[in-house]
């Protein structure tokens, strides 16, 4: 009879053991974001994808707060609704005229935080305070332009949510640094765009990875200005995501669905009209993933262009 006991005993720790902890990592994107409501929508109809806990940056920060304040098929939906009736002027708003004279007095950005703190304050319900009003545990990310570190809210369950998200979405020269002790936070995407290794840490061993950086298809060429620096930004966080990924499907034990949600990368900055659009778009690429899951994959560019005369693509080991 003891033996018995004993061999149940060890059943029940073996399975307490082996209890898939999931973990839902949203990256950043900027407007890009509503592809991962969509994608939100796919996952949550089957209760066996229910996050254990969110870890978000930047845009994903937003988006993994309402995730986490309500992890349901209806709470997707709920956030969905924000995200079509948000428009520029909630988030950048102002001339081009201001934005110049801002420029030339040597503002630390282009905007100030004011308009995107109170659009967070507007989305999420009035009792959301802290990380303790959450219904599961969210992780979000900020860098800092003092030092290489990257910071991590939301072991302390008092930390103020709407403070945290907005360091982690304060894209440099867009929004201004938070400060704090005279140091500067910024948006966790300039250290780890898709923070895996968070996931890692806090105990995850199944993660569905919505990715809106990385991208496997060979793009247009970049026009103007801004679309070169926009370009420029997503081929450093294509490179960035690469390395956390290549990290992370290293380790034993961890299975990541790496959902690669494609598309709209030329969109135009500040540019809200597509966003209906995206919602549906980031749906059927995470449906047409969970039909075929391929976990623990590290899919690959298309063919690059050729190289310039004298030159030879760099292939690593």
């Amino acid at each position: 009879m003891r033996n018995g006991r004993a061999y149940l005993s060890l059943v029940i720790v073996n399975c307490y053991l082996f209890i898939a902890m999931i973990a839902y990592v949203l990256s950043g994107g900027n407007l890009r974001g509503a592809l991962q409501v969509g994608a939100l929508q796919a996952l949550l109809k089957d209760p066996a994808r229910q996050p254990d806990f969110v870890v978000g940056t930047s845009i994903g920060s937003i988006n993994g707060a309402m995730l986490a304040y309500d992890p349901t098929p209806g709470g997707m939906e709920k956030l969905a609704h924000i995200w079509r009736n948000v428009k520029r002027s909630d988030v950048y708003p102002g001339q081009r005229l201001g934005l110049a004279r801002r420029l030339v007095r040597g503002r630390d950005s282009l905007y100030t935080d004011r308009p995107l703190r109170r659009m967070c304050q507007l989305a999420m319900p009035p009792q959301l305070k802290t990380f303790a009003d959450l219904k599961i545990p969210l992780y979000v990310t900020a860098a800092t332009l003092n030092s290489t570190s990257l910071y991590v809210w939301g072991a302390d369950r008092s930390a103020n949510l709407i403070d945290a998200i907005v360091a982690s979405v304060s894209m440099p020269v867009v929004f201004p640094p938070i400060v704090h002790r005279n140091h500067q936070y910024v948006d966790g995407g300039v250290i780890a765009n898709l923070p895996l290794q968070v996931a890692v840490a806090k105990g995850a061993t199944e993660i569905y990875a919505l990715d809106v950086g990385l991208t496997t298809h060979k793009l247009p060429r970049a026009k103007g200005m801004l679309g070169i620096l926009n370009r420029t930004i997503q081929v450093m966080l294509h490179h960035q995501t690469l390395r956390e990924l290549e990290h992370v499907l290293g380790l034993p034990g961890i299975t990541v669905h790496h959902i690669m949600l494609n598309g709209f990368k030329d969109l135009r900055w500040g540019d809200f009209s597509k966003t209906s659009e995206m919602i549906e778009h980031g749906h059927r690429q995470a449906q047409s993933y969970l039909r075929h899951p391929a976990p623990n994959r590290l899919r690959r560019d298309e063919a690059a262009p050729p190289p310039p005369p004298g030159a030879e693509e760099f292939i690593g080991s």
